[in-house]
């Protein structure tokens, strides 16, 4: 038996070295057969051509994250390529130059021969213009729909409807093929695509997975609409070169295949992903030809072994398993937040030490209970959960790619609570010192008034000097008031109870309450909105803020003026301008105009805290408030809300 399995051993390893050279470079090509035996470093030749060329051009689409995007903070070309394309610059020892343009005007510009390069994918109807690298890595192609969309699930449902597709992009040659009568209606790039899906003026789009991914979380579209599991296609991602340079083709192979050798891909993937699982692994037969040709030679010299050493084997991986098993749980029990392991019908399957302390039971008491007998706990809709005063974060994640197991984890944050709370008190105290500091200069005018007057009384007995006397008192203390009432106004604003209410009603109240002052002063209002428009928010918070913007601006008019309210719907947004065409405000009342006690009227006739009970209104119903004014033109306040339509 030991001599049988020397030879077999002996047979194994000479052919294992026959393939060893072959085998490795097969691994790190892409499992492309082409380059198995190519040679790996530059000749003399190449490195005199690239010399010669001084640098390459690289160019592809502007706006197609996560793959290539032009940054809208840093202005920067970015992306999964972008980053490729710098380390190939690298392992070639050339400049390679970047250029984002319109994916169809890259396309031109490489079969024009005004630059080298394009990451495309291949076909027999691009070979007519391009020559192709070695294979870089997989990408796939999907179809997106509305969620209410039933008619449209594979590619052939698409015939017959209106299919948005980038320019130049290989799905159009796609679609040719296998969905001859959709009706594609062509788009610069994926953005516009997906903004004609969102807006309903087509029917599908069909692209790119990652990019068209990353569009639908960037627009908040996942809910609304979704990404069929059937693939459009699965293909090859190379890059494209010029006829006219077919010499380039062999130099970016030997770059290709060194930065596969170094694992570049998949690092520059886990910096944009986070993720291991590297998009360059293929699928298909070709993944496992020259792998499954080392393991048939194997098998069939070593099947007679693997039947004798069975039952030692099964042995020895039961043990190896156990130990791993209790590795990973002591790993799990040693974990400080609370952790639960629960099966599809959100039954407890396992957890950790400091879980079943907290709620002071035993493991196997709880296993298979559902969770909700043991903490009152909402997966879907909790965000955050109080235990026996303590606040817990609740984060879920997936085991599984079906989802039939997860696992909850709860994560103490008390003490983060605790500092937010204390955080916020210090900010009222400064609040409070700095409207104590404005009542205290604010009041002291009509109380130096009132005491001034009083004197008056004292020493003169004439009628006439005491009536005006009594009369500037009573202002005075009237003054005082109002400034008291604005106080005590602002101090109750602070209630979150939403309500579902008409707009259009709601602001036309308000208006009336300014109904005499506007017929006072000639004022002409225009309001426009829709009498059906119904919000959710909190009414006495939106009551004060038009109050207040209503009162500035008919002050601002005088006399003879035009007041202009609009409330429209943009965006799952609510949009709210008021307008008027007043004296309008100068840049440096622009910049304090939201500070407290800051005010543009006369002495005597405002307070300054209007406009910052506005802005924290505004804050607190989750809204932005932005201005725009022109000197003797007039002023003109925009208020943007989240929308929401139900309680």
């Amino acid at each position: 038996m030991k001599k049988q399995v020397l030879i077999s051993l002996l047979i194994v390893i000479a052919s294992g070295i026959l393939l060893l050279i072959a085998n490795n470079n097969y691994i790190y090509s892409n499992n492309d057969l082409s380059m198995i035996f190519s040679r790996n470093t530059l000749t003399s030749e190449e490195r005199a051509w690239l010399d010669d060329k001084e640098y390459l051009i690289y160019s592809s689409d502007h706006d197609t994250p996560p793959l290539r995007n032009i940054d809208a903070n840093s202005g920067k070309y970015v992306g999964i390529v972008v980053d490729y394309m710098e380390a190939l610059s690298l392992e070639l020892g050339v400049e390679i130059k970047v250029q984002p343009d319109i994916w169809q005007n890259a396309l031109d510009n490489l079969k024009a021969g005004k630059v080298d390069m394009v990451d495309m994918y291949p076909s027999d109807i691009r070979s007519e213009s391009y020559n192709f690298t070695n294979t870089i890595f997989y990408q796939n192609a999907v179809i997106v729909v509305n969620r209410n969309n039933n008619k449209i699930n594979n590619v052939k449902d698409l015939n017959g409807n209106r299919v948005a597709a980038q320019t130049g992009d290989y799905v159009n040659e796609y679609l040719n093929r296998e969905a001859k009568d959709a009706i594609i209606v062509n788009t610069d790039d994926y953005r516009e695509a997906v903004n004609l899906l969102k807006d309903g003026k087509v029917d599908a789009v069909v692209g790119d997975e990652s990019v068209i991914y990353h569009f639908l979380n960037y627009y908040n579209m996942t809910e609304d609409f979704k990404i069929h599991d059937e693939l459009l296609y699965k293909n090859t991602f190379v890059l494209g070169v010029s006829k006219s340079e077919p010499e380039l083709v062999d130099i970016l192979n030997k770059g290709i295949k060194a930065l596969n050798r170094k694992q570049t891909l998949i690092r520059i993937q886990q910096k944009w992903f986070g993720i291991s699982s590297p998009i360059s692994n293929p699928e298909g037969a070709n993944k496992y030809l020259m792998p499954g040709f080392f393991a048939l030679i194997v098998i069939l010299v070593s099947a007679y072994l693997f039947y004798t050493w069975n039952g030692y084997l099964k042995k020895e991986v039961e043990e190896a398993l156990e130990a791993s098993e209790m590795a990973l749980q002591t790993t799990f029990d040693g974990l400080t937040h609370l952790m639960i392991v629960l099966d599809e019908s959100h039954r407890v399957i396992n957890g950790n030490k400091a879980f079943f302390h907290v709620i002071n039971k035993n493991k196997s008491d709880v296993m298979n209970l559902p969770i909700n007998e043991l903490i009152d706990l909402n997966l879907e809709t909790d965000k955050e959960y109080v235990f026996n005063n303590v606040y817990y974060d609740v984060s879920i994640h997936e085991i599984d790619e079906a989802g039939q197991s997860i696992i909850v984890m709860l994560k103490d944050i008390t003490s983060k609570k605790i500092n937010e709370r204390q955080l916020l008190s210090a900010n009222k105290m400064a609040a409070i010192g700095q409207l104590a500091a404005g009542v205290a200069h604010e009041i002291r005018n009509p109380l130096g008034l009132i005491r001034n007057y009083t004197y008056v009384l004292k020493k003169n007995h004439d009628p006439k000097t005491q009536e005006k006397s009594y009369e500037m008192i009573e202002k005075s203390v009237e003054r005082a008031s109002n400034i008291i009432d604005n106080l005590l106004n602002f101090s109750r604003i602070s209630g979150t109870e939403k309500v579902s209410f008409k707009l259009h009603d709601f602001i036309l109240s308000i208006i009336q309450l300014h109904e005499k002052s506007l017929a006072n002063t000639k004022i002409k209002v225009e309001f426009l909105c829709d009498d059906q428009m119904m919000v959710v928010m909190n009414l006495e918070s939106m009551k004060h803020i038009l109050i207040n913007l209503f009162s500035n601006a008919i002050d601002a008019i005088g006399v003879d003026g035009t007041l202009t309210i609009l409330a429209y719907e943009e965006h799952d947004q609510l949009v709210i301008k008021v307008k008027d065409t007043g004296c309008g405000l100068s840049d440096e009342a622009l910049d304090q105009l939201f500070n407290p006690f800051y005010t543009t009227k006369a002495p005597g006739e405002g307070t300054g805290l209007g406009l910052y009970i506005v802005y924290t209104e505004i804050e607190k119903l989750g809204g932005t408030i932005s201005v725009r004014s022109v000197l003797d033109k007039g002023t003109e306040f925009t208020m943007v809300f989240p929308q929401k339509k139900e309680l």
